[in-house]
């Protein structure tokens, strides 16, 4: 497992939580598009920008059936054309919205995409 995030400050953070909960886990200071093409099986966001500019971005690191799922809040919906258009030029297939609630009351989605 690769935890990554391209602000020093927030990947010390993530290294000492994976110390202790995920040992395991490497954590990168980079920007998506630093990783090398074809790395992982599963890449995850959240709260980090718009559907379709993240598979852009984070598209290149998924091995050859590698699984992208994005983390959004309720306004994700008008983000779903270029999401698509996105899976398009990457050959990847979306994969059913996964949509819940917060013990709160806000709606959550996750999308996904399956590459390959």
């Amino acid at each position: 497992a690769v935890a990554c995030d391209k602000t020093q400050k927030k990947a010390v953070f993530l290294a000492e939580i994976c110390r202790d909960l995920l040992p395991e886990c490497s954590v990168l200071s980079k920007q998506m598009r630093e990783i090398h093409k074809g790395s992982f099986d599963l890449v995850t966001a959240r709260a980090v920008g718009p559907m379709g500019d993240l598979v852009a971005e984070c598209g290149h690191t998924l091995d050859q059936h590698g699984v992208i799922a994005l983390y959004k809040g309720p306004s994700a919906t008008d983000e779903v054309p270029a999401f698509r258009n996105a899976l398009r030029k990457l050959r990847s297939t979306e994969l059913p919205v996964f949509s819940y609630t917060l013990p709160g009351g806000d709606a959550r989605q996750i999308f996904g995409a399956r590459r390959g």
